[in-house]
């Protein structure tokens, strides 16, 4: 037996030293493969102020040979193909391949001496940089990159010099914003983003030449003690030379808008190929907009005057040009919108004003003020569309698959409306003899958004609101569970605004939905121990209103991209008032008489309201989560999310409707559980029916992955996943099922797994599959999980991430 384990070792062992000797075994003589840069940062220096790895890593030249999960297959596949030959196979395995990257010590010498220039324009003049190469066995390399920052430079005080006297009221009056401040490290790029920051400040008060050259500073080092005394100076604008070729400079100057041209249809081709394209178009004046077509009008003008903030005679604003810009390509309509400039002829000069702070008696200061036409180039998007979207579950004996294809028309009624028609298809099949076989359902979504407010009364008369949206919907969906029928009949109206920068508001003050149970399965219903739970599965009418607010910051400045999403909803309070106004209660018996008095000495009575013959739903919902991915480097991510939501009925209610319950499982949720087979709390019903609907009114969730990259678009991540359902102030719930805080956190579900992740830019392909690590549908003692089976197993498919 050690014999045996002997020779696979030793097999194994010379395995490995083939494989690593025909990496490097084409390359040319004298050289080694580098494989790794390691970069050694100064662990002196506090942790505000160090020059991180990753800071250092973009000026190193040389990149390491690309690796596949630790080795270096790709390289080993890229020497495969033959170098004399150029058919498909080789040009197959050159793709698939990366060539090795071969150590080139000049060009390490020269990433030394730029890490060195980086830390120097960071502050840091007294700073050293050292490289080491080991070069190891079978060719390859590895370099070492030490960094030493010593004391940084520091800036004693800053003063300005206005040689444009104009700029100094309009710059000091924004002084309390600037980003440099005494006793901060006389840092270059700080100093650069405060040039930028001044620039957009004055760009968007109508000084449209005015850029960062305009802007330089003085740095003073004769105070010693690694103190910088600081002098911005502020220039004038170069208007030419005299005939001696003496530079002319004059106060920069402000600029108005002159005349907005409008091109709904510009085809840049066409304008490229054809000098006379703009000659023979037509155009129509609306309130300032002078638009230029050709044949009939595609869009309305008003459409585009609401998209466009700009006015005649309103000063420049860079700002107001980019919200043009993004106001036009979100209608959805254009595929892009580009916002020129130019300067007519000026018939005369026109000199503006200001008296200095000396008040009356001083000199006035001037600049010119100008004019510019703008230009508003538009290109069209394909009118119509289709997407597609599917998702898939697998575990065990359990499969489930949810397509949907969506049909677009961006221009409905010629005012960049968007129609959306949604198919979406529902299959779940359990290969499990004991369980139901299949189950479906099918949906069907028409939409229309406006790019506008539709409402009975004026919203938002003075157009402060970013991107006002109206989204009319209705809804119908058919589903055929092996335990029950039902038919979801839904219309609903939505405004939604943001406020230009990162955050979204959607308000639905009108959501109706019809739910028509049609049939039911005795023995499932009375399989619900929870005689109020069951109420979920009967005939609602709900009428809700509802609201949701999203902040999305893609960079908060250190890379990380933060989520926020709050979710809440209420419904049944209005039609509570009218039926009590109108109607009157009803009692009826809520505990199935087949299922006997559920425990219950005499059968259960309950008194409330109807509305077209329906009892109608009466209940709040509240649910918020937070995500974060946070760059490693340049190439890999850690992201985290935290989930929790509850909902509670009350007055008309008994329990919220089956559809605004929570649930987990699933390529999106908890990933070692098919959807809806978790939970709640440690009940064992997912585990042990083929019936898959294990829904809760209380949902608290956290999920953490490791993304790294693997090969070229394929991209690899390691994910942990904790959370449960639990059902929360229901009367009569199990007490198996019920949320208690000093014992939930004995129910999670925790699951750990690996996923694989495809990036073709426009979408995502993501594969996971999630192992459970502790399952609480187990009996106590059994619900850590030491031993793998493919059944405690799920297999996800899904496009894009999963938060």
């Amino acid at each position: 037996m050690k014999a045996s384990v002997l020779r696979c070792a030793l097999a194994f062992a010379c395995g490995v030293a083939s494989y690593s000797c025909s990496v490097t075994r084409h390359l040319p003589p004298d050289s080694y493969m580098l494989t790794k840069n390691k970069i050694e940062t100064d662990r002196t220096v506090p942790r505000d102020e160090r020059i991180t790895a990753g800071e250092i890593d973009r000026y190193v030249r040389q990149n390491p040979s690309k690796k596949l999960l630790g080795t270096n297959l790709p390289a080993w596949l890229y020497n495969q193909a033959d170098p004399n030959k150029e058919n498909g196979w080789n040009n197959l395995l050159r793709r698939l391949g990366s060539e090795p990257v071969i150590l080139d010590t000049v060009q390490t010498a020269a990433s030394n001496r730029n890490i060195k220039l980086y830390m120097d324009s960071r502050g840091f003049y007294e700073s050293t940089s050292r490289y080491a190469i080991e070069y190891k066995r079978n060719r390859k390399a590895v370099v070492t990159y030490s960094v030493r920052q010593g004391a940084p430079y520091r800036i004693n005080s800053l003063s300005y010099d206005y040689q444009d006297k104009f700029l100094e009221q309009v710059i000091r009056q924004d002084s309390a914003a600037t980003l440099i401040r005494p006793g901060d490290i006389f840092d270059l790029t700080l100093l650069n983003d405060e040039r930028q920051r001044i620039t957009a400040y004055l760009k968007d008060r109508g000084y449209y030449k005015f850029s960062v050259n305009n802007i330089s500073y003085i740095a003073d080092t004769l105070a010693g003690d690694h103190l910088v005394n600081l002098t911005m100076v502020i220039r004038q604008q170069l208007e030419g030379y005299t005939p001696e070729g003496e530079p002319i400079y004059g106060n920069n100057a402000v600029y108005r808008l002159g005349k907005i041209f409008v091109y709904p249809d510009y085809d840049a081709t066409a304008a490229a190929t054809d000098p006379a394209y703009l000659r023979g178009m037509d155009t129509t004046y609306y309130r300032g907009l002078y638009i230029i077509r050709s044949g009939k009008p595609k869009i309305k003008p008003q459409t585009l005057r609401r998209a466009i903030p700009i006015y005649s005679d309103y000063l420049y604003s860079a700002g107001d040009k980019q919200r043009t810009s993004s106001n036009l390509q979100r209608l959805d309509y254009f595929k892009n919108a580009s916002v020129t400039f130019s300067e007519p002829e000026p018939e005369d000069d026109n000199y503006i004003t200001y008296i200095g702070e000396g008040g009356e008696g001083e000199t006035p200061v001037q600049t010119l003020e100008r004019a510019l036409d703008c230009d508003i180039f538009c290109t069209p998007a394909m009118r119509q569309g289709y997407t597609l979207d599917f998702e898939a579950t697998t575990s065990s004996a359990f499969y489930a698959l949810r397509p949907t294809v969506s049909y677009l028309n961006r221009n409905l009624f010629r005012g960049a409306e968007l129609l959306n028609i949604s198919l979406s298809g529902g299959y779940e099949f359990n290969t499990d003899e004991t369980a139901a076989k299949n189950s479906y359902e099918v949906g069907l979504t028409a939409s229309v958004t406006f790019p506008r407010f539709l409402a009975p009364f004026p919203i938002d008369r003075a157009g402060k609101l970013y991107r006002p949206l109206t989204r009319i919907e209705v809804s119908t969906n058919l589903q055929r569970k092996s335990k029950y029928h039902r038919t979801i009949t839904g219309a609903n109206i939505g405004y939604s605004w943001n406020n230009g920068r990162n955050t979204t508001y959607t308000v639905r003050p009108i959501d109706f939905n019809l739910v028509d149970v049609s049939f039911i399965d005795t023995d499932f219903l009375c399989s619900i121990q929870n005689s109020y739970l069951r109420e979920s599965y009967k005939s609602q009418y709900i009428a809700a209103i509802s609201g949701s607010y999203l902040f999305n910051n893609p960079n908060t400045g250190k890379g990380n991209s933060i989520t926020v999403r709050v979710n809440a909803e209420t419904a049944g309070n209005l039609t509570d008032a009218l039926a009590h106004w109108l109607s009157s209660p009803v009692s009826e018996q809520v505990n199935i008489d087949d299922c006997g008095t559920g425990g219950q000495t005499s059968p259960r009575y309950e008194t409330f309201y109807k509305i077209f013959g329906i009892r109608y739903s009466q209940y709040f919902r509240v649910d918020a989560s937070v995500s974060n991915t946070i760059p490693i480097g340049y190439r890999s991510a850690v992201a985290y999310r935290f989930f929790g939501g509850i909902g509670l009925p009350y007055g008309n209610s008994s329990t919220l409707p089956m559809d605004r319950m929570f649930y987990v499982g699933g390529s999106n949720s908890m990933r070692g559980w098919p959807v809806r087979a978790l939970g709640p709390g440690n009940s064992s019903k997912g585990r042990n029916s083929g019936f898959k609907s294990q829904l809760g009114n209380l949902r608290l969730e956290a999920n953490l992955e490791f993304r790294f990259p693997i090969w070229n678009a394929l991209h690899g991540a390691v994910f942990f996943d904790v959370g449960n359902v639990w059902l929360a102030g229901i009367p009569g719930a199990a007490s198996d099922e019920v949320f208690r805080f000093d014992s939930f956190y004995k129910e999670l579900g925790f699951n750990t797994g690996f996923g694989l992740r495809y990036d073709l830019d426009l979408i995502v392909i993501r594969l996971d599959w999630g192992v459970r690590v502790h399952d609480p549908s187990l009996p106590a003692g059994q619900r850590w999980l030491k031993a793998f089976k493919w059944g405690n197993t799920a297999l996800n498919f899904g496009i894009g991430y999963p938060f």
